[in-house]
């Protein structure tokens, strides 16, 4: 308050309101933002907060279809889709049309830890944990490229979302994977995420 504090001497940090609003600050940092090796930062390795969510939860993925030929994944946020439905895994690509399919879905963390994410597909796709981009097979991307990044989770729920450019072929394949630290790769699919009831 520079009315009552014109010289900000009063430290706000000393009053106890103040520590949610920190904490909340800090998570959503560390949500938002991608490590770079170029510009390392001490919070770099600690652990990306769930989201605490109070909803009821059940398996599956959220799919929307955006149908176009786009030559590049666009960002859609304010158009509406042509279809949405909840699927089982990242592979039920049925459609025989052309467009942009994205799944959106909660992966559940079983403990805190190191997790490395997998992904290869015949098209182009686009992959955010968070707000933070986690894997870009977009930009340059050869087809059936792996991709693969790490990164520090808490245990809990995280918000994934996949956009996936799809041809017109049936049956097109996206393969996205993760893993514990030392563990084996599992296909990312409603034994492992959630959405909202």
């Amino acid at each position: 308050d520079i009315v009552k504090d014109p010289k900000e001497k009063y430290n706000l940090a000393n009053e106890s309101g103040f520590n949610d609003l920190q904490s909340e600050m800090k998570a959503k940092v560390l949500q938002i933002r991608t490590p770079d090796l170029e510009a390392a930062r001490p919070y770099d390795n600690a652990p990306i907060p769930a989201i605490h969510h109070p909803g009821a939860m059940r398996r599956g993925l959220k799919r929307l279809f955006f149908k176009g030929d786009f030559q590049y994944v666009p960002s859609l946020a304010s158009e509406t889709a042509n279809g949405t439905d909840v699927v089982r895994s990242f592979s039920s690509n049925d459609s025989a049309q052309k467009g942009l399919v994205i799944y959106k879905s909660f992966i559940k963390i079983p403990k805190t830890g190191l997790y490395s994410f997998k992904l290869a597909t015949q098209g182009k796709a686009f992959v955010k944990l968070h707000q933070s981009n986690l894997l870009d097979a977009d930009f340059n991307y050869k087809t059936g490229e792996i991709l693969h990044k790490s990164v520090v989770l808490e245990n809990g729920y995280h918000p994934i979302t996949v956009y996936y450019l799809k041809g017109k072929t049936r049956g097109e394949s996206l393969s996205f994977q993760f893993k514990e630290a030392n563990g084996p790769w599992i296909d990312l699919n409603d034994s492992n995420c959630f959405i909202e009831r």
